[in-house]
């Protein structure tokens, strides 16, 4: 149970860090004139929730996924490399079919693939970005933290 929360409260705070940048970004360009006035701010707020839609399940896939494969190790024995070829992989995969699945449960029917499937190289590349690179940072964050407490234990025993 305490893992399932743990997912849960993760997928929310991603829900709102993906719904508050596209807010931030249409407020900017609505405001600027950028987006036409026949553009409602509705339309704005239900794309920030699709997107803030999309942040719960990519986290809540990827924290599964990741407790799955990754149980029992610690950070630093995770090749973050290969940790984030395969997030990038994940990636390319789930958000088309996310986006297939979310359209024909809103609007009846499925976009063309090829307009989805350009979309699987970004999300791809993100992905691999995004999950290498939070991996590389936490690892170099729990090295730093290590060698700052080393100091201090040998300091004490003194």
């Amino acid at each position: 149970m305490r893992r399932i929360r743990a997912v849960v409260r993760h997928a929310v705070i991603w829900a709102a860090g993906w719904a508050a940048v596209p807010t931030a970004l249409f407020t900017v360009l609505k405001l600027t004139g950028v987006v036409p006035d026949s553009v409602s701010w509705h339309n704005g707020l239900g794309l920030a929730a699709r997107f803030g839609i999309i942040g719960f399940v990519a986290r809540a896939v990827f924290s599964t996924i990741v407790g799955v494969a990754y149980r029992g190790r610690r950070l630093a024995e995770i090749n973050w490399v290969k940790f984030g070829l395969a997030g990038g992989a994940i990636t390319a995969v789930v958000v088309p079919l996310f986006l297939q699945t979310m359209n024909f449960l809103t609007d009846g029917h499925f976009i063309p693939w090829h307009l989805v499937l350009d979309d699987s190289l970004w999300t791809g590349v993100l992905g691999a970005v995004a999950a290498g690179g939070s991996l590389k940072f936490a690892q170099r964050s729990l090295a730093s933290s290590r060698e700052r407490e080393a100091p201090e234990r040998i300091g004490s025993d003194a």
